[in-house]
């Protein structure tokens, strides 16, 4: 029973004190409740123009809302009624402005932690990709394996042409009778694929890394879509037990 009417007085005490108040009439409180409301309303006029971020989206929601007890009682002629009822909701409206506020502030450094996390995560990884790239021995840049091939479908009796080949420079041409075209297709010395313009490549968003995965460029990551060019030049798909070849092979012509 005790524990109940702790727990009724926490959450009543603002009605409790606004009652006491207007029940004694008292004009002190009048007086402070009418000067904090002018004050409230003289920063909410203040802010109303403000370009701060944090006046924006923080002070300038926080004092109109610390204000609106005072907006919606304005119309009560009896000043100490008017002051009691402004004293038993201004409380709960400040325990709501400090929760919000607190939540907030909660989600803020969730938020940064998750980007610091993430840029830790891509920078580490750049780390080990630049230390896989700098190892001597350790892959054979892409552009050295497909440079000057023809693109061919094996077969048990023999490889067939499919009609593309890589120049030397990278890039992708249809294979003609007299003379071959280029498809608008390169590939760069870094092994992305681009698109080619009248002025300017374009990247695709695919890129050949240095093992010859085919992989998605990500903001901080690339992500491999299970396909890959081995050192043999032939197109694989990429398996937990082994690879498994596609049947497509660039081969030196």
């Amino acid at each position: 029973m005790a524990e109940r009417l702790l727990v009724i007085v926490f959450w009543a005490w603002p009605v409790l004190l606004g009652l006491t108040l207007w029940l004694s009439k008292a004009q002190f409180a009048v007086h402070l409740t009418d000067r904090f409301g002018a004050w409230l309303a003289d920063k909410r006029k203040n802010l109303k123009n403000a370009t701060g971020r944090l006046a924006r989206y923080w002070a300038r929601p926080v004092v109109s809302l610390a204000h609106s007890p005072f907006v919606a009682t304005a119309a009560i002629p009896n000043p100490f009624l008017r002051m009691g009822v402004r004293v038993a909701t201004t409380p709960y409206v400040a325990a709501v402005v400090l929760v919000g506020t607190l939540l907030a502030l909660e989600l803020a450094f969730a938020a940064a932690f998750f980007i610091v996390v993430l840029m830790i995560w891509g920078f580490i990884g750049n780390l080990f990709s630049e230390e896989r790239r700098s190892t001597p021995g350790l892959s054979v840049p892409l552009l050295s394996r497909v440079r000057g091939t023809r693109l061919v479908k094996t077969g048990f009796f023999g490889d067939s042409p499919t009609g593309s080949r890589v120049d030397e420079t990278g890039r992708l041409m249809q294979e003609g009778i007299f003379i071959d075209t280029p498809q608008g297709v390169r590939i760069d010395e870094e092994g992305r694929i681009m698109k080619e313009g009248v002025f300017l490549d374009t990247p695709t968003g695919v890129k050949i890394d240095a093992d010859g995965r085919y992989v998605e460029e990500g903001l901080f990551w690339d992500h491999p879509t299970g396909t890959r060019v081995d050192e043999d030049g032939r197109i694989v798909e990429e398996g937990f037990l082994g690879d498994k070849p596609t049947g497509l092979e660039f081969k030196k012509d």
